[in-house]
């Protein structure tokens, strides 16, 4: 299957797919100067915010599209019969969405003359009210580390010997990040049993202050999903499967590349009631 469009979404789904439980939709645009596509995906709570750029034009998108849907859409792309096919054609069709004014992505037909034929409904962005959701910006990033295979490493044999700890409530699936006299640390547990781990990866500060500290609590299994994304990334030979993460005390941006697209993932950090 030779197409610019479904190529991209295939490779935005395995991003987006770990976060299927949030994530719900995927907004894309074209770049003006038809440099590419940019776009969105991110949860309903704001928890997640997914940031898309292709590396390449995208010749077939002319307007925005928003996808939803995606277990359905991931399946059709990603299906033997689909990948397989030396004789796929692909039909975009496109339409007039609900607020009158904006023209974008009405529907996919993917047809095999041989075996298949698929229809695949886009969504309207301005009836489920997708631009109305406003992401948390955020530009001031103190504390920048590399994410590498040696840190996945070790940070998923630290959630290993912590998941065998007896049950922390609400506060099983936090740990805290921290930084402080020049080093990354993440903290398992609260009372009782308690795992450290500070992970041996240089630190940059982007801050005048040099003797800064930042400390925020995060969504242990949103950051082990990162993690294994990466994993499969590097696996599959779709790019290094590194990251360059920058921390705050309200968020956790991480960005990296695959063969197709810059992403950024940004885990806002969790706040617990006292």
């Amino acid at each position: 299957m030779k197409n610019e469009l479904t190529d991209l979404i295939v490779d935005v789904m395995t991003v987006v797919m770990p976060f299927k439980d949030l994530v719900t939709h995927i907004l894309l645009k074209p770049n003006n100067d038809n440099s590419g596509v940019t776009g969105i995906a991110d949860s309903k709570d704001g928890s997640i915010s997914i940031g898309i750029a292709s590396k390449n034009p995208v010749s077939e998108l002319e307007h925005g599209a928003c996808l939803g849907s995606l277990p359905y859409l991931n399946n059709v792309l990603t299906s033997t019969n689909i990948k397989a096919s030396k004789d796929l054609n692909v039909e975009l069709s496109y339409g007039m969405t609900s607020d009158k004014k904006t023209t974008a992505l009405r529907s996919i037909l993917i047809s095999d003359k041989k075996k298949l034929e698929i229809f695949y409904q886009a969504t309207d962005p301005f009836i489920s009210k997708l631009t109305k959701r406003r992401v948390v910006k955020i530009t001031d990033w103190p504390i920048i580390f590399e994410i590498n295979t040696s840190f996945i490493k070790d940070y998923s044999e630290a959630v290993k010997i912590q998941a065998s700890a007896p049950n922390m409530g609400d506060r099983g699936d936090i740990f805290t990040l921290a930084y402080a006299d020049g080093d990354i640390s993440l903290l398992f547990g609260e009372k009782g049993h308690q795992l450290t781990l500070t992970p041996d990866v240089g630190v940059e500060l982007d801050t005048d202050d040099s003797k800064i500290k930042q400390q925020a609590l995060f969504h242990k299994a949103q950051f082990q999903a990162v993690c294994q994304l990466l994993e499969r990334i590097k696996r599959n030979k779709n790019g290094d499967g590194d990251a360059i993460a920058m921390f705050n005390e309200k968020a956790l941006r991480l960005e990296f590349e695959t063969n197709d697209a810059v992403y950024t993932i940004t885990l806002l950090a969790k706040k617990l009631l006292t």
